[in-house]
């Protein structure tokens, strides 16, 4: 599915309005003929008792309409380690009940897992999101630490303002950053992120969404967003390409949007932006973390509130836990190994995006077999002869991947010192096996790689 890249430049604008109230005074009264001068002091004495007495009762309405004003929420900016390590044990604990496993949706590339404290109440969210392939929308769940600290809750999602196919949450994955803002008046923090969508019919774009998280309840309000149409001139060969603009739930013109999406944030305070720490997992993986270690998924979750709070740097954070297609199957294989056993037919590899297919009488053929032990099993074809066999073991690497090492340099190619296959994926219901080939010199610098592609010989093909 194609990318784009839409750059907007925009002037900064502020607007602020100003509100004015006015004090409209009465005068009225009766006439007393022949009164003294006596009588008169008399009466502006009573009226200036009566006017203390009115300043009295102003004061004391405004005194009752202070007191009425409600106090704004108590603000943490960091929660304590012990308080954050023992929130994020009990999502540890209870991973199987936010973890995306086995996701129904076969569209579906991506799964993202986050900690933050969103309203800074001092408890603790866990998100999850999800990447949809069709229309690059992104759907997300969130659980937050309840009162007593013993468990969570799945906050309320509320989606208003523009609706542009169908979004149904910021692309939180693939943009993990946020412009933050503060409201003086509610005191409730406003997450500013983008959402860009592709329906692969020649419409993308892009919608602004406000994100406020309280009272266990997420608002995701769209105020603005622009819609791109591609319609191709068969005449020319060429796309006429047709822009509409959002602002507040109408079209607007291209001016318009720019001074409202540059002024929109002016209704609040400027806080400094927060970088998320997103873990990702593929599909082919099962999305989940139900076969992750606990340690390490509690030291992972603890690194992504770290990244929130600006303590951990997210590129540390995403070279350390998301280096490659994490496939993490802890030390005790997980269900990710599990999936692996069985026998696999080698159907296609690519070098550099050129993509061979390989089938029956193809020259060349390879299978793979992997034994729930961990042992492997490579064979190798050519013209319907053996010309490669060997056994490996496999192995888990830094990255929490599977792996296997070939390093027979009698039988390698003149200047290779050793091959690695690294486990990436798992597609297609299970059936479709990715694998990484990277070729190291007798020095172990790296030389290049190419993908495999093994199709199961013991499961019933997805299509």
């Amino acid at each position: 599915m194609k990318k784009k890249l839409i750059v907007l430049l925009l002037a900064a604008v502020l607007s602020v309005s100003v509100c004015v109230t006015g004090c409209g005074m009465v005068s009225g009264g009766s006439s007393v003929e022949d009164s003294d001068d006596e009588d008169d002091d008399d009466d502006r004495e009573e009226d200036g008792d009566r006017d203390d007495k009115d300043d009295k009762d102003d004061k004391d309405d405004k005194e009752d309409d202070d007191d009425k004003q409600p106090a704004l929420p108590a603000f943490v900016d960091v929660i304590p380690d012990d308080d954050l390590i023992s929130q994020i044990k009990v999502f540890v604990k209870n991973k199987s009940v936010w973890s995306v496993e086995e996701y129904p949706d076969s569209a579906v590339s991506e799964a993202g897992y986050f900690i933050a404290d969103l309203d800074h109440n001092g408890r603790c969210e866990l998100i999850t999101a999800v990447l949809h392939d069709y229309g690059d929308t992104t759907s997300m769940r969130i659980f937050e630490i309840d009162e007593k600290g013993s468990f969570f809750k799945e906050a309320d999602l509320k989606l208003t303002g523009i609706d542009l196919a169908k979004v149904q949450c910021p692309d939180i994955i693939s943009y993990d950053f946020a412009e933050t803002y503060f409201d003086d008046t509610t005191g409730l923090t406003h997450y500013l992120m983008m959402d860009s969508y592709d329906n692969g019919n020649g419409e993308y774009g892009t919608g602004m969404c406000d994100l406020c998280y309280h009272d266990g309840s997420a608002e995701l309000y769209y105020y603005g967003g622009l819609k791109i149409s591609e319609t191709p001139d068969p005449a020319t060969g060429r796309a006429d390409f047709d822009c509409v603009y959002y602002a507040e739930g109408k079209e607007v013109s291209g001016d318009a949007f720019d001074n409202f999406y540059s002024s929109y944030p002016g209704r609040f305070k400027k806080d400094d932006g927060n970088m998320f720490g997103v873990y990702r997992r593929s599909n082919g993986a099962g999305c989940g973390v139900l076969g992750m270690d606990d340690e390490f998924l509690k030291d992972m979750l603890t690194d992504s509130y770290k990244v929130f709070i600006g303590e951990y740097d997210h590129d540390i954070f995403v070279d350390d836990y998301n280096r490659t297609d994490n496939v993490y199957v802890g030390p005790d294989f997980g269900s990710f190994g599990e999936k692996c056993v069985g026998t696999w037919n080698l159907t296609a590899s690519e070098l550099e995006g050129d993509r061979t297919y390989y089938d029956e009488t193809s020259e060349r053929q390879c299978v793979l077999v992997i034994d729930d032990d961990r042992t492997v099993h490579m064979t190798q074809y050519t013209d319907g002869a053996v010309s490669l066999q060997f056994d490996a073991e496999l192995e888990i690497n830094t990255e929490g991947q599977l792996f296997f090492t070939y390093d027979d340099k009698e039988v390698l190619p003149e200047g290779f010192g050793y091959e690695t296959y690294t486990v990436t994926k798992l597609m297609d219901e299970d059936t479709l096996l990715e694998i990484e080939l990277d070729f190291y010199d007798v020095s172990g610098d790296w030389m290049g790689y190419t993908v495999l592609f093994f199709q199961s010989a013991d499961k019933i093909m997805a299509w």
